[in-house]
């Protein structure tokens, strides 16, 4: 028994194996506190780069000290100011009411760190059992952070149970080469024709573009709720979202977190998946574990949430260039570089033209296509030249902006008409949040849905898009939902 405990001791002593599990404590709590959103490849992925990024900070370290516990403790030091910078920050911003600034924390933080490496590295005397208490302190904590992990539940349902039907394959009545492609394309805050009537005086030609091209026009749609990711959420469940079960007793981080993973799983892609559909994520989610093919500075995905905690993530999220152009009203600077939601619909809009224009494959694709306009800020005119940078955020500009969307709905729209038996769902996850006569969320949204059968018996202009996959599954696959009025 005191051989075994003296062997324990000295494994315990005789190396610093901390400044590796402290990488993995990192890994699993990231995967804890995002349940379900991140696929464990990202996340070993991201493991094995941090620990050769601070492996080999840690041998140069060693080399220069000559000692390799002074190496050790200072390697972590700097692992524990870079990768866990978020959680200290905003503990020390609490602690001061708010009343603390990067201006002031951001020197004294690396000070500090500097500080403390340097005491650190003149220290001569480095006891072993320093090292014993951090290997056995971070051990039980990976081994805490596992259990946690373990302790994950499938990811709860918080629609209404009023219309929780499931969907029944023994009804499927089409084969594999039947079944049509499906393109879900959204517009992010577009009105609908009835709302730029009412709100602009606007007569937009959009409704009888969409009826001629024998599409299905909701024209009294309402959205049901006015942020994104409850919309997604509520579409891609085909149901209404609980609202204030998910954001009952929960911050908003986690409340958030939990819309992504009802997008990133959820009953269409899971049907689709069973029915041998390909998947194109052109959106800003994570979509049946597929992360976002561009880059848009509202969600980050994957190992890019596991990565929110460090110090350049935090930094980039709260300092953004953005953030500082509009905090301080140097608008000018945009013209030196493009704004990166500018970049996402430029370049999501690039990829769907490619994607539409591609030969059909052997199985049948689901192409979901988000783009995020015309949301604020608002980047054309109606004739798609530039809008000044001073005026990005100029709500008088969203009517322009929304007709220079209209024209590339009938650009998409024309595209995909010409692709035979190919499902179109158009619509906008909500209207705008407009301020020109006192701040006001709009809902009157876009819905309009082609059938390639053009079966369009039992629907009424005023159904929410809430619907819009129960009516694909009743008309194609043979189910029959009930639609949610």
């Amino acid at each position: 028994m005191n051989i075994s405990r003296s062997r324990v001791i000295n494994f315990l002593k005789y190396f610093p194996y901390y400044i590796i599990l402290i990488l993995f404590y990192f890994i699993l709590d990231g995967l804890t506190f995002f349940e379900h959103l991140i696929n464990y490849s990202a996340a070993f992925y991201l493991l094995v780069l941090i620990i050769v990024i601070f492996g080999l900070l840690f041998v140069l370290i060693w080399k220069r000290t000559k000692n390799i516990r002074k190496a050790a403790i200072i390697t972590f030091v700097l692992e524990i100011a870079y990768l866990f910078f978020a959680p200290i920050y905003d503990n020390v911003k609490a602690l001061s009411f708010n009343y603390i600034s990067y201006v002031f924390f951001l020197p004294l933080y690396v000070l500090a760190i500097f500080y403390l490496c340097h005491k650190l590295y003149i220290k001569r005397v480095f006891y072993s059992r320093i090292t014993a208490y951090l290997n056995l302190t971070i051990l039980l904590i990976v081994i805490y952070q596992l259990w946690l992990l373990c302790q994950i539940r499938p990811l709860q349902n918080f629609v209404n149970p009023r219309y929780a039907e499931k969907f029944d394959t023994t009804k499927i009545a089409i084969n594999s080469k039947q079944k049509p492609d499906i393109y879900l394309v959204v517009f992010d805050a577009y009105l609908n024709s009835k709302g730029l009537k009412e709100e602009f005086k606007y007569n937009s030609d959009l409704d009888d573009f969409l009826t001629a091209n024998d599409f299905f026009v909701f024209s009294n749609t309402k959205s049901d709720y006015v942020f994104t990711q409850y919309s997604m959420s509520s579409v891609l469940n085909m149901n209404l979202i609980d609202v204030d079960r998910i954001e009952d007793k929960k911050n908003w981080n986690q409340a958030y977190t939990t819309y992504l993973r009802m997008i990133n799983k959820n009953p269409v892609t899971e049907v689709l998946k069973k029915e041998n559909y390909s998947f194109v994520n052109l959106s800003p989610f994570v979509l049946n574990d597929i992360a976002p093919a561009y880059y848009q500075p509202l969600q980050p995905s994957n190992k890019n949430l596991l990565l929110e905690k460090t110090l350049y993530n935090k930094l980039k999220q709260d300092l953004t260039i953005e953030g500082f152009i509009e905090k301080y009203k140097l608008y000018f600077l945009y013209n030196f570089f493009e704004h990166p939601l500018k970049t996402y619909n430029n370049s999501t809009l690039k990829k769907c033209k490619e994607i539409i224009e591609q030969v059909p494959g052997a199985s049948p694709q689901f192409v979901y296509t988000h783009f995020i306009m015309p949301h604020i800020p608002y980047f054309y005119d109606s004739t798609g030249r530039d809008v000044s940078p001073q005026n990005f955020l100029d709500n008088d500009k969203y009517l322009s902006y929304s007709v220079y969307c209209k024209n590339k709905i009938k650009e998409i729209v024309t595209m995909l008409r010409a692709k035979p038996n190919t499902i179109i769902i158009l619509i906008s996850d909500h209207g705008p949040h407009l301020q020109h006569s006192g701040y006001r969320s709009i809902r009157r949204n876009l819905f309009s849905i082609y059938l390639p059968n053009k079966q369009y018996s039992g629907l009424n202009d005023s159904l929410s898009i809430s619907n819009c996959f129960r009516i694909v599954f009743n008309k194609y696959f043979g189910q029959n939902f009930t639609l949610i009025q």
